[in-house]
């Protein structure tokens, strides 16, 4: 995204980000105002939920105020003193679409996940037959109406939200995480920008951690992107991961409306590793 340097909207900028950091400043205040009456782990996890919603606006606030150039960027935080904030910023365009990568792409990312050859075929199978619209599989034979053990079978239209791919049978739970951390529905493209590709994405094709691609992922290059962005947010206590939010936003630095959601869905909370002490930085410093 090539964000101008006029003086209109650096001041429109510095508006937002007041204002994205106000919000995020009410959910804390509302949080320490709640502390003294939890008591179970329902009301527990609606504050953490809160607290992810003007998370969502302090990473806009944050990424606003950093390189017009950045394509992701990682945020560790305390919130309050044991309340652990991760908030993710990712460029979709450096992630493998759902609904334009090839089937052969989604094989070979399949059997870097762990899956089998046949494994992986067969999976990366189920996922063409999902999207496209035709009721026939892969060799040319009518789909079942009804997966194996499943009461629906195949949509037979285009993926909404990473949220679906829960609904293709087979994948464990560890690998159906790591697909919805590493893929998208919001590309629009057969691509991938390299610019943008995060790390994970590149460690699992044996790819060095910037600059052109150089192994399988180099017949996959795509248009650089800077226009649609995820947000991740997960809320952590102490050791447990409470609540999780994956959100999905536009930004239009010359609009009034800076930036604008286009999916929100509550996520269930990763295992991902605890930031330490050192990576932790305070939730209100730009």
């Amino acid at each position: 995204m090539q964000i101008e340097k006029n003086a209109g909207y650096v001041l429109v900028s510095v508006i937002w980000i007041c204002g994205l950091l106000a919000a995020a400043a009410t959910s804390f205040t509302s949080y320490s105002q709640m502390t003294s009456v939890v008591t179970n782990m329902q009301s527990r996890t609606i504050v953490h939920k809160t607290i992810l919603e003007s998370a969502v606006h302090l990473g806009v606030a944050k990424y606003l105020t950093n390189s017009s150039s950045l394509s992701m960027m990682e945020i560790q935080c305390e919130w309050l003193d044991n309340v652990l904030i991760n908030i993710t910023v990712q460029d979709q365009a450096g992630l493998p679409d759902l609904n334009y990568m090839p089937q052969t792409f989604f094989t070979e990312m399949f059997k870097r996940l762990g899956l089998s050859e046949a494994e992986a075929i067969q999976q990366s199978g189920l996922l063409i037959d999902f999207r496209d619209v035709d009721r026939l599989d892969a060799s040319g034979a009518p789909e079942p109406t009804t997966y194996a053990n499943l009461n629906y079978g195949p949509k037979n239209a285009p993926f909404d939200s990473i949220v679906e791919l829960a609904q293709l049978p087979d994948f464990t739970p560890s690998i159906l995480r790591k697909l919805q951390r590493l893929t998208t529905v919001h590309a629009k493209q057969s691509g991938l920008d390299p610019t943008a590709t995060p790390s994970a994405l590149r460690l699992l094709f044996n790819e060095s951690k910037d600059g052109a691609f150089v192994g399988f992922l180099s017949t996959f290059t795509g248009e650089v992107g800077r226009r649609v962005f995820s947000i991740d947010v997960e809320s952590w206590q102490g050791q447990r991961p409470v609540a999780s939010l994956h959100s999905v936003v536009t930004f239009s630095p010359n609009d009034k409306n800076m930036f604008q959601y286009i999916e929100y869905v509550e996520m269930p909370s990763s295992n991902i590793l605890e930031a330490s002490k050192a990576q932790q930085e305070k939730c209100f410093k730009l």
